[in-house]
């Protein structure tokens, strides 16, 4: 990525206070009528995606790619996403350097709760309550890849695959998962 694309992305985008993929009233709504994901940061620097519920997308509630550094997703509810397609309800791809993951419920997704695919940078993912997860894809609570990432404090339960598993591509190391 050159400098003037950096330069170019939206920065301190905040996402609050939402109702994602549900109708109006808060109802599920009908199979022909989802989304395929909630909330797509793509190519922004500190943005913040907090106090949202996202439900009932057929893909990720929340995905990440090419640019999403210093991101911030703290006190959303993520209930039932990746019904047909990606099953992960938060899924970290590309730069996600300073990401920071912490206070969600992350309840009821058909993968993993958090999931990262060949991320660039480190993130941090804390004091989340990451439970029934893995409904349709048996994963683990919270798949990590890379190095760098610290992982504290999180409740993981009733997952049908690990509590956290660490994938090694090219290579995974120095993550402090405790």
């Amino acid at each position: 990525m050159d400098a003037r694309e950096h330069d170019q992305a939206p920065t301190g985008v905040v996402i609050e206070d939402n109702l994602v993929g549900l109708s109006p009233d808060g109802s599920i709504p009908v199979a022909e009528e989802m989304s395929a994901f909630g909330v797509s940061v793509f190519n922004a620097t500190d943005a913040v995606v907090q106090r949202n519920r996202i439900a009932y997308h057929e893909s990720s509630g929340i995905i990440t790619t090419n640019l999403a550094t210093g991101l911030m997703v703290t006190e959303n509810t993520l209930i039932g996403n990746g019904l047909r397609g990606l099953p992960a309800a938060l899924y970290l791809a590309g730069n996600i350097d300073g990401a920071q993951v912490f206070s969600n419920l992350v309840c009821a997704n058909d993968g993993s709760g958090v999931a990262m695919f060949k991320p660039e940078g480190s993130a941090q993912i804390y004091s989340n309550d990451i439970r029934f997860n893995g409904r349709r894809v048996r994963s683990p609570g919270i798949a990590l890849m890379g190095s760098g990432h610290e992982v504290t404090d999180n409740y993981v339960a009733y997952q049908p695959g690990p509590g956290v598993g660490v994938v090694a591509y090219p290579k995974s190391g120095q993550n402090m998962v405790r």
